[in-house]
């Protein structure tokens, strides 16, 4: 009975894990697009044969790695506290599992602090650095 569960409840990660991929590829790709930065002072053809980011300067490259790899952390963070959200409604009186829920929540929540936190970090010093 406890082998099943664990079974269920790894596939049910992995449904979620694939729905928040399929979801966050529009995102991704639009990331990497040069106007979503407003950075349009270079020339396309020359600068596209270089690579497919078409931009040269690392500090650009960097920041959109970084925002989209915090932007999956944060949807990640989100979709912990909806199904710790979920499994407290569904906990019918189970003391354990409602803790469990909480608890899922509340570090879901500091996830999603530090994840803001760090996103404010690097948007000053990418400024700094930029300047």
């Amino acid at each position: 009975m406890l082998s099943a569960l664990k079974c269920q409840s790894y596939n049910m990660w992995k449904k979620i894990i694939l729905v928040c991929v399929l979801l966050l590829l529009p995102v991704l790709t639009r990331a990497a697009s040069p106007t979503v930065t407003g950075d349009t002072s270079f020339q396309y053809e020359a600068i596209g044969k270089l690579n497919a980011l078409y931009t040269v300067r690392p500090a650009v490259v960097m920041g959109r790695i970084i925002n989209g790899s915090l932007s999956i952390l944060g949807v990640v963070a989100l979709l912990i506290i909806v199904y710790a959200g979920f499994n407290w409604m569904t906990a019918m009186g189970d003391k354990a599992k409602v803790q469990k829920s909480i608890h899922m929540i509340i570090w879901s929540t500091a996830g999603l602090v530090l994840i803001f936190t760090a996103y404010v970090v690097v948007r000053f010093m990418f400024e700094i650095v930029g300047k």
